[in-house]
């Protein structure tokens, strides 16, 4: 059937007259006797009968005029959710994030999300780095957050935010003394935090370590 002839239908059936119909449609009465037509064949019933000067439905005409406008109904639904997903309205984000940006970036842009779109729903994946990419180069994910890596073919990146990594020790400790190297710091013994995980688990590059003191706040400590 017809979406066209189902509208063309609903007309005709809410005048009970097909010229009315043509006035409220703007279309010639044999387009709308056609569309009649298909819709019995399709049926295998009549959908009409003749009311005086008018006509009115039959019982079959009933039961199509029923199911008639709840396609209608239907299709405008899906065409609003289409519409709400392509302003970024509506539908189903699933995420890859690393844990530190789950721990602090994460809850606000959640929130903003659920603000502007609340029809939208949210699945995040935390994990590291070589456990998301697998699941983004396959599609299970859509979109990913994380510490920088190599581009990659097919893939964009944007910079989200920066992360320092910070040496903190006593004032008097002779690493203070000068700007050391990465490889001059592994001599040293280290009290790691338990998060963030992917920095105990991958490679640290082009990173210049910044030396020094965090006064008031317990401070993050890094090995190599």
């Amino acid at each position: 059937m017809d979406l066209r002839d189902l509208r063309y239908f609903e007309a005709i059936a809410e005048f009970e007259h097909v010229g009315r119909a043509t006035e409220r449609l703007h279309r010639t009465q044999p387009a709308l006797t056609s569309a009649v037509r298909r819709l019995e064949e399709a049926c295998g019933a009549p959908l009409f009968e003749k009311a005086g000067r008018g006509i009115r439905l039959t019982a079959a005409g009933r039961v199509l005029l029923k199911w008639a406008q709840r396609v209608r109904f239907d299709v405008e639904d899906a065409k609003r959710e289409i519409g709400d997903i392509g302003r970024g309205l509506s539908g189903h984000i699933r995420i890859g994030i690393v844990p530190t940006a789950a721990q602090f970036l994460l809850p606000p842009a959640a929130r903003q999300l659920m603000a502007r779109a609340p029809a939208v729903t949210l699945r995040t994946v935390v994990g590291l780095i070589d456990s998301l990419k697998p699941m983004l180069r396959s599609g299970e994910l859509d979109l990913m957050v994380g510490t920088e890596s190599t581009d990659e073919p097919g893939f964009s990146s944007q910079r989200l935010a920066e992360d320092y990594i910070v040496v903190a020790a006593s004032a008097n400790h002779e690493i203070l003394q000068r700007t050391p190297t990465l490889k001059e710091l592994t001599a040293y013994k280290w009290v790691l935090l338990v998060l963030p995980l992917h920095l105990r688990t991958q490679p640290i590059r082009n990173v210049a370590p910044v030396v020094g003191v965090e006064r008031g706040a317990f401070a993050q400590l890094v090995a190599a």
